[in-house]
């Protein structure tokens, strides 16, 4: 690990832990903030950098503070934004659960340490139009795409808020979706009060569908420091039942990701690390890709099965499975039937546009092969299908 990644996991675990860690020396403290920005923990490093009179230059320091004193003002508009747009949700008689950042910030140290870029909320997919209505009363606009998207539909409103309204916890075609199609079967009334439409997770459950949520960010290609601190959060945190949680992770078929991301959390947070390659892998993938990944990972996740001959592959790419085209025709996840209808179109798209892109990815799947194999436990334990 270089300097600054590991100076940057160091820092965070001073705000998590209150472990002081040595000052490197001639650490590059603008490289500091861009990689912690990359991550969106650049506010967390300005609360460590800070907290222990870190001699910084003035110029650099001021964009940690400006970074910081932003969060806390954006965590502060989210917090009020959901608290109204559930009491319209009530009054409407939508059920509804808040997910993600908007539930887990609260077992951070500070709300505004966990960076969020917008509000995620399920509802059932038979309330769809109600809410939607809701959120255009608060002046909220739709964000239209070219192509469908089964899980959820995104609302933005001037000059920052963002609502993602969750119909489903992940998609169709990703391995953990017949665990978490049954949500709302495993959550409770917020409150004794059970007229109420505000439903919460049990923690349990709750470190499930986090763990899926990084599962899809980690086939995608990378997912950074957050998703593994919240992760870390709220085991740490909160009591969970070993015995309830080692059953929902196996029905969600992620055991294998949970020992790999354990083992990360204790290296980091715990400063616990027992020599495991998966790990170190991992630990590279996560670090090196920022908050949501890259290309280059996401095309070795995706062609990661080495076993292939280069004709068979080819014929892959062309004419790749429901759960793989889907992430560029998002449709094809709500209407598979749809499937060979782009399978026609894409052919013809690659023989007059794409047959050089095409092949050069087929070189560097071909030359390459060995970062496959490198990361191969890893692609089993993401893998979607």
């Amino acid at each position: 690990m270089n300097l600054v990644w590991e100076y940057t996991i160091n820092l965070i675990r001073f705000v998590l832990n209150g472990d002081v860690p040595e000052q490197p020396e001639n650490i590059d403290y603008e490289e500091l903030f861009a990689f912690g920005k990359s991550h969106g923990v650049e506010n967390m490093l300005y609360a460590a950098l800070r907290d222990l009179n870190i001699d910084v230059p003035e110029e650099t320091m001021q964009k940690f503070k400006t970074a910081y004193e932003m969060q806390i003002m954006v965590e502060a508009t989210q917090a009020l934004e959901l608290e109204a747009i559930s009491e319209a949700f009530e009054k409407a008689g939508i059920d509804h659960v808040p997910l993600k950042g908007s539930v887990i910030k609260y077992l951070y140290p500070m709300p505004d340490y966990r960076k969020s870029g917008d509000i995620d909320i399920l509802i059932r997919p038979e309330d769809e139009e109600k809410a939607e209505e809701v959120l255009f009363k608060f002046g909220y606009k739709k964000r239209e795409y070219e192509q469908e998207y089964d899980v959820h539909s995104e609302y933005s409103k001037p000059p920052f808020l963002m609502v993602e309204l969750h119909r489903q916890l992940v998609a169709k075609s990703e391995r953990t979706y017949a665990f978490c199609k049954e949500v709302w079967n495993f959550v409770t009334h917020i409150s004794d009060n059970k007229i109420t439409c505000l439903y919460m997770m049990s923690d349990e459950y709750m470190y499930t569908y986090l763990l899926a949520h990084l599962c899809h960010h980690l086939y995608q290609g990378g997912a950074g420091i957050r998703l593994i601190m919240d992760i870390y959060i709220l085991k740490s945190k909160n009591k969970l039942d070993n015995n309830i949680l080692n059953k929902y992770l196996k029905k969600a078929n992620l055991t294998e990701l949970d020992a790999m991301i354990c083992g990360l959390n204790d290296k980091w947070f715990n400063e616990i690390y027992i020599e495991n390659y998966d790990v170190i892998e991992l630990e590279s993938i996560v670090l090196s890709g920022g908050s949501f990944g890259n290309k280059e990972m996401q095309e070795v996740m995706l062609n990661s099965d080495t076993n292939m001959n280069k004709f068979i592959w080819i014929i892959y790419k062309i004419f790749p499975p429901a759960n793989r085209i889907s992430r560029r025709y998002k449709i094809i996840g709500r209407k598979p039937w749809l499937l060979p209808a782009f399978w026609i179109y894409r052919l013809f798209d690659i023989v007059l546009f794409d047959r050089k892109v095409i092949l050069d990815s087929k070189n560097k799947k071909f030359n390459n092969s060995k970062k496959d194999k490198d990361i191969k436990n890893i692609v089993k334990a993401i893998r979607h299908s």
